[in-house]
This record gives structure tokens, sequence and C-alpha cells, in this order.
């Protein structure tokens, strides 16, 4: 029906607004801006760990694995994260893979929420195979 149809699109609509928001991220990592990073960042997450300690995290660990990466995929599982499991906001979880030379792959977690009506980033972690 129409109905479904207007549904499945605004849905669609709506996670493009997250991976929008994963991808500023992303790019703005790739720019070693940590500011924009920071930008991005959602209000809980920069309350829990303080400024200082994200922009060190950014710094030391996600910009330079960011920009190790020859090309990121995005991995098919997306996870539909709801407020009552995240106790912030509803949203997604990516997960992206970073392909480097020599056959190495890390995987990138992203969750991106919707807390207080902004969708930021809440968390973003990296997994490294056991070499």
């Amino acid at each position: 029906s129409n109905k479904t149809v207007r549904a499945l699109i605004a849905a669609h609509q709506e996670q493009n607004k997250y991976v929008s928001v994963m991808n500023k991220f992303i790019s703005y990592a790739k720019d070693k801006n940590v500011n924009k990073m920071i930008s991005l960042t959602s209000n809980t997450t920069i309350k829990k760990n303080g400024v200082a300690t994200l922009k060190n995290i950014y710094k030391k660990s996600i910009i330079p694995e960011v920009n190790s990466c020859n090309k990121i995929y995005t991995h098919k599982n997306v996870s539909r994260a709801t407020k009552e499991l995240t106790g912030v906001g509803s949203g997604y979880i990516y997960n992206k893979l970073c392909q480097k030379g020599n056959r190495k792959t890390s995987l990138i977690n992203i969750s991106i929420l919707k807390e207080n009506e902004r969708i930021s980033l809440s968390s973003i972690y990296v997994f490294k195979p056991n070499k």
C-alpha cells in the first residue's frame, strides 16, 4: 500500500541523517580536524569523558586508524539502537570495514544516536584482529 511505501521512504530518509553525521565524522578524522570531530560528538559522551580526554582518543587512536585505511566500507549489518538499550537515545550502530595494505583490515564500530533531538556520535571503537 501507499502508506507502507511512505513509511519505508520516511524511515530511509531518517536513517540518511544518521549516515550523514557518521560520514562527516569520518571525513573530519581524515582531515585530522579534532575540533570538528568534537562538534559532532554527543553531549552525554562529552560530559562523561571530558573534551580533553576525547581529543586525546581522537588524536591518538581514531585519526591514525581512519588515515591508515586505503578504503572504508560500510559493513552490511546495521543495528537499530533503542533508547531503552542506550539509556541516551535511539539511533543506529554501524560497522565500517577498514581495508589497509597487506590484506590487513580492522573494524570501526560507530554509534550515532539522537539525543535531545540532536543526532550525534555517541561512541566509536576500533577492533583490530589479532596479528
